[in-house]
């Protein structure tokens, strides 16, 4: 009787078993049909729900608001037509990248067809052809192509038809439709109403398909690749941590076993050292302040109020004017014109013909324009107010070709004299000895240039902040320089490349640490000194020599810090000292650029292991505090953290947010919290949202061999001899870099033979520096 008790509970165990694989096979099966199959359909598709700016079921992308914080430029609403009924209507006065988008489920490398009406009005309509942006169009978000585009203007409603086609493993994208597109911003107005998609079998013969592929996918192998490079990531890291542990502890348990002192003595500076450096920092300013730029610039500039204002120039005689130049102040309008030069046709006729038009520009930029005519006037009209001009000159060739600026005096101005006293129109013309025929890095803003200079400047004068993307700190150091020397490419450059110069002898310190002997603390700074990334990268008026300089000032400090035991000191305050410094440059390398937060993973890594290591020697009997009496742990592990807490949190904040005063001059609505808040909101969002490829960008794994340097700068207009061109990059020197890279594992082998912690240092920091870009 058991056994078939026991038959039949074995039967219906299996036969329940059973129903639940089919209905778990089921459901599997269920799942991976909608998975796959998915949906095309459109919520929302005629634009009935929703008011005003919300949109129901859709979504808006808007460059200028979103990454520059400009609200006017474009519009993106719900209006009424009689047509359709409600529709979307998006309105961008200038140029911009604009569009509304929604995400859909599609099958991989699959054809759809996607139909929308619209109208539209002025697309790019005042743009000349070449200059045109992707215009009214179709793409996916952050997509690789896009369809066809629409210019100009209709006076009908339209249905305009589109094919894409989806990528190996793709299986939703995001739908969008709008005016321009990324590095191709556009302007008009455009409706939009009625979207359909569907799945096709084929293109239809005559139309192309814009691929579907984004630039954040890698295809087929892309999620395992990632998964490799955190797996690479965890292991790299997980070695540094674990070597660094385990080399340091034998250094203690060895060096106390040995009777020698836990703590390394650093040596001391004496007339030698004091003769090393001041060399150093002559050599070096040589190097890197020769033909920095030129220490003069046009200071002040035209900047219309109103369109409409002119100011005519006149020539000694008639001449024949080969060669326009001028310089752009702060950008605005966007590629819309502000200025147009007409000549006049014949002496005395006032009769005049257009040449070109002047639109935004790069800021302090040197442009030429070699539109050649004949005259004796020149009229310049604002067409708009906004743009900034700071200075125009007129060149005519020689018999030997040579261009020779010519001598121009103002014969008429008309502006507003009320609006526009500071920045009139004779101020296009009222500093010709800076004007040159060519434009160089010597004259002219290059490569980023185009960026934090400007910032700076406007920190100065209380305008509008630009460049938002980073903290202030490096363009509150830049303009120092500016207030200096004036604003002109030696003085915004000057603080950058001081910085630059100041690396070499903090190398020799930091050498002189590290090494303990002379000769290897000058050879340190020997190959810093000569380094070309350190030259290139420092003379070029960006952030990076402070981020570097304030790097590497954190772990001087913190070397003494983990190399020294705290008990061993007396009194307790001193051992505070390097951890107070130390903070101190975490604050400004953080208000300068977040990469330097990295630095904050190692100096946390060093000290919390320091700690760690005093422990162990109380604990195992092989030190004693200074004071015999109290607890170590209470009279300095407690009392130390509690410093940290001011030093690493407190002061480094309040420099951060002091940093951001400049930004109040032009939002004296707003208060300081408010703005460092909004301001950390927008940088994280950017960089955190940034998918696009650069066109220099490199993966991480190129850059200790030097596999793709940056490309700074081309000078082929710079007066060069025939056949001769100049350019500027930025890469390390191969002979120091090379060789550094296979010394990576005899220094290794050197820190683990000699036990010694000073070593360890420089790992913590190469791998705090470095390794997180892995997961990038």
């Amino acid at each position: 009787m058991k056994n078939k008790n026991s038959e039949k509970k074995r039967n219906r165990s299996r036969r329940l078993g059973l129903a639940v694989l089919a209905v778990t096979a089921l459901l599997m099966l269920t799942f991976s049909a909608c998975s796959e199959g998915g949906s095309t359909e459109l919520e929302n598709s005629g634009f009935e729900s929703g008011s005003g700016a919300s949109i129901d079921g859709w979504s808006q992308y808007n460059y200028k608001k979103d990454y520059e914080g400009n609200t006017d430029c474009t519009q993106i609403t719900l209006t009424s037509m009689e047509f359709s009924g409600q529709c979307v209507r998006i309105v961008s006065q200038d140029q911009n990248d604009a569009r509304i988008y929604q995400e859909i489920q599609v099958q991989p490398e699959s054809n759809y067809c996607v139909k929308f009406d619209t109208l539209y009005e002025n697309i790019d309509a005042d743009v000349p052809e070449t200059e045109r942006g992707a215009g009214l169009n179709v793409s996916v978000k952050d997509g690789l192509e896009r369809s066809g585009s629409l210019y100009g203007s209709v006076s009908e409603w339209q249905t305009v038809t589109v094919y894409f086609k989806t990528v190996a493993d793709q299986k939703s994208v995001e739908l969008t439709i709008g005016i321009g597109g990324y590095g191709a911003e556009s302007s008009g107005t455009a409706y939009i109403d009625n979207v359909r998609i569907e799945k096709v079998d084929s293109v239809p013969e005559g139309e192309v398909a814009f691929s579907a592929a984004v630039s954040s996918s890698g295809g087929q192998d892309a999620p395992s690749a990632s998964i490799w490079m955190k797996l690479l990531f965890l292991l790299l890291a997980g070695g540094v941590i674990a070597f660094v542990i385990v080399v340091s502890l034998k250094a203690d348990k060895e060096n106390a076993a040995k009777n020698n002192p836990l703590s390394q003595k650093n040596p001391l500076l004496n007339k030698k050292d004091f003769i090393i450096l001041i060399v150093l920092v002559v050599v070096c300013s040589a190097m890197s302040f020769y033909k920095l730029g030129n220490a003069y610039a046009a200071s002040s500039y035209w900047k219309a109020s109103e369109a409409g204002e002119y100011v005519i120039v006149e020539f000694d005689q008639t001449e024949t004017v080969a060669r326009t130049v001028y310089s752009n102040n702060i950008p605005a309008n966007n590629n819309a014109v502000s200025y147009t030069v007409y000549y006049e046709t014949e002496d005395g006729s006032g009769e005049y013909e257009s040449v070109f038009s002047i639109k935004a520009g790069a800021f302090f930029e040197w442009e030429h324009v070699d539109s050649s005519f004949t005259t004796r006037r020149v009229k310049i009209v604002s067409t708009r107010s906004g743009l900034g001009v700071n200075e125009m000159g007129f060149f005519r060739k020689n018999d030997s070709g040579e261009y020779e600026k010519l001598n121009v005096t103002v014969a008429e101005t008309s502006y507003n004299k009320e609006l526009n006293e500071n920045h009139n129109p004779a101020m296009l013309f009222d500093e010709q000895d800076t004007v040159e025929p060519y434009s160089s890095y010597m004259s002219s803003t290059y490569f980023d240039e185009i960026y934090f200079p400007r910032t700076a400047y406007e920190h100065i004068h209380g305008y509008p902040v630009y460049e938002i993307t980073h903290p202030p700190m490096g363009k509150i150091l830049m303009s120092i320089g500016i207030r200096i020397f004036g604003m002109n490419p030696f003085g915004w450059r000057f603080m950058g490349t001081l910085f630059g110069v100041a690396l070499v002898p903090l190398m020799y310190l930091l050498g002189l640490k590290l090494f303990k002997k002379r000769i290897y603390a000058f050879t340190a700074a020997f190959l810093m000194m000569f380094d070309f990334m350190r030259l290139a990268q420092t003379r070029l008026a960006t952030i990076d020599s402070y981020s570097a300089f304030f790097i590497l000032c954190m772990y001087y400090f913190m070397y003494d810090y983990f190399t020294q035991k705290s008990y061993e000191k007396k009194p307790f305050w001193k051992s505070l000292l390097p951890l107070l410094f130390c903070g101190i440059m975490f604050g400004l390398g953080a208000s300068t650029k977040w990469v330097c937060l990295y630095a904050g993973v190692g100096l946390a890594f060093l000290f919390f292991l320091a700690k760690y290591l005093e422990a162990d020697d109380i604990a195992s009997g092989r030190a004693l505090p200074a004071n015999k009496e109290k607890s170590w742990f209470t009279h300095n592990f407690i009392p130390t953290c509690c410093a940290c807490v001011v030093f690493f949190i407190v002061i480094p904040a309040a420099i951060y947010i002091l940093s951001y005063i400049p930004y109040m001059a032009p939002s004296p609505d707003k208060s300081l919290i408010d703005i460092v808040l909004d301001n950390q909101t927008y940088m994280f969002n950017y960089h955190s949202g940034l998918t696009e490829g650069h066109p220099y960008g490199s993966a991480w794994y190129t850059w200790p061999i030097n596999m793709r340097p940056i490309y700074y700068y081309s000078g082929s207009n710079a007066n060069l001899a025939e056949g001769m061109s100049t350019s500027i990059v930025s890469m390390g020197n191969p002979l120091i870099w090379w060789t550094g890279l296979a010394c990576i594992f005899p220094a290794a082998f050197y820190a683990w033979k000699k036990r010694d912690k000073g070593i360890l240092v420089a790992f913590v920091g190469y791998a705090a520096q470095f390794l997180p870009w892995i997961l990038v």
